[in-house]
Parts: structure tokens; sequence; C-alpha cells
């Protein structure tokens, strides 16, 4: 054998089995070992390594997403309280650039950077309440590393059933009934005695609450934040958005030379003032001028423009009369004197006098007129009221030149729908501002002047001015004069007497109108003074009309769509403000919606529409209607939102009364939401003023998320959603803008 063998026999053959030398074999098995121990301590060293990187990677991201959240709280404390922090409706807001966050420590970290953004969101045509999207970037040397975005439901001031930035102008009595939201933005005093009102939604107090009331739904919550009340400042993008949307317009001056009286034997003063006065023609120059009050009403006004039967969303209007210098508001207003009815009066005269319904059609007749033979015959045709032909001649008796006490006296007592008054302007008012030539055939002409001269002209539907049968029919809802004027009736023919006077006229609208009207819905002759809502018919509007100066804006009318109405100066309120629905009705959620925002207040007029009036006889009659109705939400900025002459008693029999209290006009039927400077009363005691009883629009609570458009915001937000953004696609401020835009929407100008 070789080596180690080993032998052995198998069959007939001898077999050597021969071992390898193992020389060396251990120490290859000792380096693989040894190699195999240092990779696995390499791995466990790079391990750990990797472990630490990433570590430090988690911690530097946590500081990143930290920085971020953290600039977002930041942002939204600084756009709630500090007041040079005004997010802009439109477009994006830098509110910081690199700034840095400290930690709970009050260190700052030097390494990372923030920039906070904020924006209105989700709001595409100013009529939703907006989001306030806030937004940070949190970056370092290498780039932005984390982008933080966060949602909050804005509150608007249209939410509130009441607001009232304070009540120290008088007490919250008993009576009142709450149904939405109401805050005090300092104390709240309550009626001492109970009940108190009652509240059916949340009331806020940011001072102390005193007094009794029904709470008979939550609590009342004090010691809350103030709101911030807004200010001619703050509100200035309303007066940019009216302008840019042609619905801007300055009322005419709050006063100016009186016009020339009749300086006859009856000395009639024809610039609407009541008790009579005195003013001069310039030949007869007495120093000092009187001087009166003029001023401008808006009119709002739905029309079928497709003649379809039914008021779609872009079919309201309003259209805005000014008064010639030198007529005083009293004929704006159809305001006469509260005690001694004046028969002599010319607001009595002109704009006073019996509706009446003729083969279906109302049509209406002033005093001045009922003296001619035909308007005699034509009334009696009526079918409501009967007008005997006893009642006919009462009505047609005067004295000398002016109708007799108890022509008046008779004209007035039909009661409320029939005997009434209206304000300049009317179109029921045709046959005392609409004028003929002598024998013309009955062709209207612009209007009378002061110091006109022979021949004299006649008003619509005279003999003398060459109108027959088929002219003589009174004033109607159609019958639009563009330019009235104003004169003094004369004996039994309806010619004027000497010194007439131009009234005032329609202010034509100065955009383009593209509504295409058929002549069976309206008269062509009125369709250029009509100012449109909706951008379906101006294309530019954004929903809010602006009155630009200080100047008194008188209101009425019914509203279809949604409107802002911005004055500069104070709103008065001459007749019912109303929607072309009741918005609790079924199926009118959200159908209309209107804010009046009066710089110097709103007021509800003590005129012969809204409240009582005597007639020569001393009985008080109304010459509008009983109670006032308003729908849509008033702000009142500068003083209460308050009823003129809420003291003055004035008793009709029998007494009205509004929830068991007697007032003199009834009740306030307010539909909506009131914010105002003060609180302050609308009623003194039996037979004064008016009652409130307001109720809740639906459209105000929160998940209707609507308001007029851009009605102002409180300042106040609640958190709703939040999220983690790409870095990589919001790295920039132009990308950050982008980002905001799209959220914002595309259809910015689709006003209902």
């Amino acid at each position: 054998m070789v080596g180690d063998g080993i032998a052995g026999q198998l069959g007939n053959h001898t077999v050597t089995l021969t071992r390898r030398g193992r020389r060396g074999s251990a120490l290859v098995l000792v380096l693989l070992m040894t190699l195999a121990l240092a990779g696995l301590a390499i791995s466990a060293v790079l391990m750990t390594s990797s472990s630490a990187l990433m570590q430090r990677y988690f911690d530097k991201e946590k500081d990143f997403r930290y920085s971020a959240r953290a600039a977002v709280a930041l942002v939204k404390s600084l756009v709630q309280r500090d007041t040079t922090v005004v997010v802009p409706g439109d477009t994006a807001l830098r509110v910081f650039t690199g700034a840095t966050i400290a930690d709970a420590g009050g260190v700052a970290n030097g390494s990372i950077r923030v920039n906070g953004f904020a924006a209105y969101t989700g709001d595409t045509a100013g009529t939703h309440v907006p989001f306030l999207t806030v937004m940070a970037q949190a970056y370092d040397s290498a780039g932005v590393r984390s982008v933080v975005r966060e949602d909050m439901q804005s509150d608007a001031f249209s939410r509130y059933a009441m607001f009232m930035d304070s009540v120290s102008l008088g007490v919250i009595p008993s009576g009142q009934i709450f149904r939405g939201r109401v805050h005090g933005n300092r104390g709240w005093l309550q009626s001492a005695a109970p009940p108190g009102p009652d509240y059916y939604d949340t009331l806020t107090v940011v001072g102390s609450l005193s007094g009794s009331g029904s709470f008979r739904g939550p609590p009342a919550v004090t010691g809350v934040g103030r709101i911030r009340w807004p200010t001619t400042t703050t509100l200035a993008p309303l007066a940019a958005l009216g302008q840019a949307g042609n619905l801007a317009f300055a009322p005419v001056s709050a006063s100016d030379w009186a016009a020339c009286s009749d300086l006859g034997a009856s000395g009639i003063d024809l610039t609407g003032r009541d008790p009579t006065g005195v003013c001069w023609a310039w030949w007869a120059y007495v120093s000092p001028f009187t001087q009166v009050p003029s001023g401008t009403r808006l009119r709002l006004r739905p029309v079928d423009v497709n003649a379809n039967g039914v008021y779609d969303a872009a079919e309201g209007f309003f259209e805005v009369y000014d008064l010639s210098p030198g007529i005083d508001t009293s004929s704006l207003r159809a305001d006469i004197s509260r005690v001694g009815g004046n028969p002599n009066n010319i607001v009595v005269q002109n704009q006073c006098g019996l509706m009446v319904t003729i083969a279906g059609r109302r049509e209406f007749f002033p005093v001045a007129r009922f003296r001619e033979g035909w308007v005699r015959n034509r009334v009696q045709l009526s079918t409501a009221p009967v007008v005997s032909a006893g009642d006919a001649w009462t009505m047609s008796q005067s004295t000398g030149d002016s109708p007799s006490a108890a022509a008046v006296s008779k004209i007035l007592s039909y009661g409320v729908g029939y005997s009434r008054c209206f304000p300049a302007g009317s179109p029921y008012l045709m046959l005392t501002e609409r004028y003929v030539g002598s024998g013309s055939g009955c062709v209207p002409t612009l209007g009378v002047t002061s110091g006109m001269s022979a021949p004299y002209p006649y008003a619509w539907g005279a003999v003398g001015g060459g109108c027959g049968a088929a002219k003589q029919y009174g004033g109607q809802d159609t019958t639009f004069t563009p330019t009235g004027s104003r004169c003094r009736l004369v004996g039994v023919a309806g010619q004027c007497a000497p010194y007439g006077a131009r009234l005032g006229s329609w202010k034509a609208y100065s955009g383009t109108n593209t509504a295409s009207i058929s002549g069976t819905v309206m008269q062509g002759v009125e369709r250029p003074y009509l100012w449109p809502i909706s951008p379906t018919y101006n294309p530019n509007s954004r929903g809010v009309a602006y009155a630009s100066n200080t100047n008194p804006l008188y209101v009425s009318g019914a509203l279809r769509g949604y409107l802002t109405l911005y004055s500069l100066g104070k709103i008065v309120l001459i007749d019912d403000v109303v929607y072309d629905g009741d918005p609790t009705a079924p199926g009118n959620l959200c159908r209309n919606f209107l804010g009046l925002i009066g710089a110097r207040g709103v007021d509800i007029a003590d005129n012969a529409l809204n409240r009582p009036r005597p007639d020569p006889g001393g009985t008080y009659r109304f010459l509008g209607t009983p109670d006032f109705t308003l729908h849509g939400i008033v702000m009142s900025l500068a003083a209460p939102f308050t009823v003129e002459g809420w003291s003055n008693s004035q008793a009709t029999s029998p007494a009205l009364s509004c929830n068991g209290v007697s007032s003199s006009g009834g009740c306030i039927n307010h539909t909506g939401g009131v914010i105002a400077k003060y609180y302050a009363a609308t009623t003194s005691g039996p037979s004064s003023g008016l009652v409130e009883n307001r109720t809740y629009d639906p459209c105000q609570a929160q998940p209707a998320n609507r308001r007029p458009p851009y009605f102002p915001l409180t300042g106040r937000y609640t958190d709703y959603k939040s999220y983690e953004l790409d870095t990589r696609r919001l790295a920039t401020w132009p990308a950050v803008k982008a980002y905001l835009a799209r959220l914002r929407g595309g259809t910015e100008r689709a006003v209902p």
C-alpha cells in the first residue's frame, strides 16, 4: 500500500482504498468562518448605520411636517386676529415668507423655513359661503420638503337671525322670537320681566347676559370672542364689484333749491312739502331761498322676459328714479302729514287716490282727476270696489280750484287695497305725471317745467288735450312714464295751472342689457330703464349693486334672484321689500336672497304707505297696507335698524295689534336676519310704531351654505379638512397660486 491504505478482498479482486492527505483544510475552514463572521459584523455595522440614517431622516421629516403644520396654525391665527391681514376674494395671499418656527421650548429651527398662504376657495359666484384654505411650505437648502393644506368653513353675517354689535340703546323685549343664531358683540340686555325673548337656536354673547329669556334650544354661551365689525373700508370690494358689474349709481343731492309754487291764491307748494310752504321763482327772488331734500329711489322688479308665465332665475331687475332738483322727498316717499289731513297738499292730490278694477284690469285714479266727467263715468264701471253714481259725484266736488275735504275723505275711505298712495314715478301715476299739449291729439310731451307759458298743458286723458275714449283710462302697472312732471290741476278740464315743475325721471341703464322682452310683457319705452341683476342679461354682473354716495336711498319692490345692495348712505324702506315667492314655502328654498347694507343705517319709513294717515275728516286710514313685509338680510353699519317715528302714536279704529301688542302700523313681518350696530326699539307702547315679528329664512341655515352675493364674512372659521400635498408640484409661489385658483373653480360670475 502506498500511504495510509486499507486492503481488502472483493470477490477475486484485491481492493486498496487510499486516504488523501488533509493538511491545510482546517485553515480554509477557519478562513471561511472568519469571513462569514466578518460579513455578519459588517452587516451589523451597516444595519446599525442605516437605522441611524433612517432615524435621522424620519426625525428630519417630522421636523418638516411639524414646521408646516405649525405654519398653518400661524396663518389661521393671523387671518382671524390680525386686522392688517385681509384675504382677497379673487386671488391668493402670501401671508408670510421665509419665517422660522420655534419648538415647544421656544428655540427656533434655523435650518427650516416656512411660507404661509391663504385664499378663499369653493365659492364660484359669491353666493355660497366659501372655505378659507390655508397652506404652508416647509423647506431647507435642498428645496421644499413638506406642504400642508387645511380647509376651514367660513361664517357669514347672513347666517344670523340677529347680530347686534351693541344693545346699549335698548332692551330686547318679551315677545321677540329668534329661530336662528343670535350674537351680541358686547353684553346682551333682555327684558327684566319674564318670560323675555324666545331663543330656538344658540345665543352667543361676548360680555354678560342679563334679564329673562326662554332658551328652547341650546343654552346661551357667554364670554365668547368678539367678531370684527365691518366698516366701509372692509366693504370696499363690494363697491368695486358693483362698479365692475355696471350696477353702480349715485343718488341725487340730499337738498336743493325749492321748485316754484303756484303763486295763486291757494298757494299750492309743488315741492311736495307738508304743511304747505313757500318757494320763489327766480324773478321774485327773496333771500334765503327755501331748500328741500331731494332724493333717489330704487324699485326692485321681476320681468317675465321669455313670457313663459313664471319668473325665471335670471329675470330679476331694478329701476332707479331721481327726483328733479327742488322736489321734496315726501313725493318720493308718498308721505303726507301725520296730523290734520290737508286736501290741498300736492302729494294728496297727485299721488293718492282710488284703485279700481275694470274688465279685470286694475286702474288708478288720483284725487286731482275726479272733477272730470270721464273719470266719474269710468270709475262707475269698477267691479272692485263698486262705485255708485252718488259716490262718484261726492268724489268730484271741489272748493275753488281744489278738491273739497269731503271729496278727498270719500276717495280715501274705500279701505286697504283700494284707497292708497304711490311714490313718485310709479306707472300707476300716469294721470298726474304724463302730460300732453293743448289739442295735440293726446301726444305725450317731455313734461312741463317751471315758468311755462300759456297754453298750459293737459294731463293725460283730458279732453282739452285731444284725448278721446281710447285714451281715457287710469294708471296701470304698464303705463310707464320715463320723465314725469308735476303741476296743479285746476278746474274740471284737467289743465295745468302756471308754474309746473319737472318731477323726476327714471335713470337709463348705462350698460348693455341683452334681455329681449316681448311687447306683450312690457312697453318698449320702459326697457332702457331696466338694470339687469343676472349675468344672463348683464355679462359683467356679480350680483352687487352700489349706491356710491352718502345721500339716502329709498327702496321698495319685489326681487327675483340674488342681490346685495350696498349704499354709502342710509337705506329707507318706503314700502314692502319682498321676494317673488314666499321664502319659507316648500320648493322656494334659496330661490331668492337679498342683502341690504346701509353704511349710515337702515330705516322703515314713517310714511303714508307704512303707517296710517288722517283724511281731512280726521279718520286715520292706511293708504298702503297695514303690516310691513320684508324679505332679506339687513345690515345697518353705523346705526340701528329701526322704524322712523317709532314713538309716534297714530291710532286706528279698530286698533291694530301684532302678537297681542297694540301698534300703529301692525307687524314687521321679516323673514331673514338683522345685523346692526345697535339695537333699538320699534314701538313705544299702544298705537305706536310697528312690532317685530321675525322668521328665519331656511336659506340662512348652515346646511344651505348660501348668502347674498359677496355678503360680508365674520372672520370666524371652523376646521373642516386637512391634507398633505405633493411637494414636487407645489414648490413655487406661482404653482401655489394656480393650485388655489383651481380650488376656486372657473365660474366666478355664475350669479343666479
